[in-house]
């Protein structure tokens, strides 16, 4: 049987190894990046960053000196990429080792049993019995937000910010709204 999994988040990666595990051919379709938005926009970048946010709060408290926040910023940021590189390889890896194969590529469904997949190298077409979406989640800006997404970070963008700024407002107290506001306060913006 030929599967194909649409998405190579979490649940993805666990259909994937699942239906390898019973012996079908499978190949995972994935848009960006293996592991899906806690690896790779959410838990894990944020988690990372925070403990930083921890280790300044822990330094503020010591009277310790500081440095300068442009630089811990560029910093945490470089192993921000760093644990999110080595987490997704080691992603890639056991979803391979499961036997399972990897396209990186955009897929959209041309017939019942039939995808094409626009990757780098071009369109490719996969023939399959079963498929799986596993498309994972995107920030929504519900209105009036919607009609400036180009100007607001969302929780995905947030991480690109090459230059702190001085004051910031976050929209939405949930996990990821308190988190950005905890680490963005202990890197002193208001």
């Amino acid at each position: 049987m030929n599967i194909v999994v649409i998405g190579a988040g979490p649940a993805g990666e666990a259909s994937a190894k699942a239906a390898s595990r019973k012996k079908a051919s499978v190949t995972v379709i994935e848009r960006e990046f293996v592991g899906g938005v806690c690896l790779n926009w959410g838990c894990i970048p944020s988690k990372t960053l925070l403990s930083f946010g921890k280790k300044i709060r822990d330094l503020k408290s010591l009277s310790t000196a500081v440095p300068d926040r442009k630089f811990l910023w560029t910093e945490m940021r470089k192993r921000k990429d760093q644990v999110i590189s080595i987490l997704r390889a080691d992603d890639e890896k056991s979803i391979s080792l499961s036997g399972a194969k990897i396209m990186k590529g955009r897929a959209k469904f041309a017939s019942a049993k039939t995808l094409t997949v626009s990757t780098q190298e071009g369109d490719k077409t996969i023939s399959f019995d079963k498929a799986i979406i596993a498309a994972g989640s995107t920030p929504i800006f519900p209105p009036p937000l919607d009609a400036h997404r180009k100007d607001i970070l969302d929780s995905d963008r947030v991480f690109d910010v090459e230059t702190l700024p001085d004051s910031i407002v976050i929209v939405g107290g949930g996990a990821v709204g308190c988190e950005f506001a905890c680490l963005f306060a202990e890197l002193g913006i208001r």
